[in-house]
């Protein structure tokens, strides 16, 4: 059962072992450090969207030191994203960037994202923290997308029964320069419903957008969480999702994936094979 009740717990712990005068480097080492002792108390609020599928809208899902420190150790660590697929026929369709063009870092063994792993965990009804899938966080620029897609694909033996997508940032990619990115919405086109405009805020509600369905807005801190699966274990065909083109700026997200059992890395083979 899903915990879809805010957590009245503070977020003060976050920033207590860090010195302000310190430099970014040994303010992250700082908060690894902190992560490492134990994750921290904190509070979002949730928001349902949908029941078929289950949605829901998490509201400070990813605190600002976290999405600090994840925006700026991933900036070494990006390689050009790739489709997952189990097979060496769908791996070769995996470099196209006419499907998705972003960049891609895949964090492991980081007691700051370890901690982000058992937040998602405990909220899916606390669900071993073994069953989340590596994070992965994922930079676009302009132009930069990813057609709609979904997260599961049939015949997999252990499949990602839900996801999270959140956001890390939607600026100008520029330090200091406090713009805001434009475009990068995550687009479901299977929504045809009217929303109440409280989700104004977070959705696309303007009468001149052409999408369709429900587009939602790329708000820092916030995520996105939905089921992949019925109840019966089949696969959800209205979570189809895409990300929509930068048109400026940059956004930087996160995936959060969960297995029906525990994750083990896929071996693929090789495209040249």
């Amino acid at each position: 059962m899903l915990d879809i009740s805010n957590i009245p717990v503070s977020d003060a712990s976050l920033y207590s072992g860090l010195s302000t005068n310190a430099t970014s480097h040994s303010a992250f080492d700082q908060l690894r450090e902190q992560y490492d002792r134990a994750c921290p108390e904190h509070s979002y609020k949730t928001r349902i969207f949908s029941m078929d599928p289950l949605m829901v809208y998490l509201e400070n899902y990813i605190t600002a030191p976290e999405r600090e420190y994840l925006v700026n150790i991933a900036e070494s660590m990006y390689v050009a994203s790739e489709v997952a697929a189990p097979s060496s026929e769908e791996r070769i369709r995996a470099l196209d960037v006419a499907e998705r063009s972003s960049q891609t870092a895949c964090f492991y063994d980081d007691p700051v994202v370890h901690c982000i792993q058992e937040r998602s965990a405990y909220f899916q009804g606390n669900l071993p923290v073994e069953r989340v899938e590596n994070l992965q966080v994922v930079k676009y620029t302009v132009g930069d997308h990813f057609q709609h897609h979904w997260d599961w694909w049939e015949g997999t033996d252990n499949p990602r029964i839900s996801s999270f997508f959140a956001y890390l940032a939607c600026d100008s990619g520029e330090i200091g320069s406090g713009g805001q990115c434009e475009g990068g919405a995550t687009h479901f086109p299977d929504f045809w419903h009217h929303f109440p405009s409280g989700w104004c805020d977070v959705i696309d509600c303007s009468a001149d957008s052409e999408l369709g369905g429900v587009a939602f807005k790329p708000v820092a801190g916030n995520a996105i969480y939905w089921s992949n699966v019925y109840p019966n274990s089949t696969y959800h065909e209205g979570t189809l999702h895409a990300g929509m083109p930068v048109k400026k700026g940059r956004k930087i997200g996160l995936n959060i994936w969960t297995h029906r059992d525990d994750f083990q890395p896929p071996e693929f083979v090789d495209a040249a094979d």
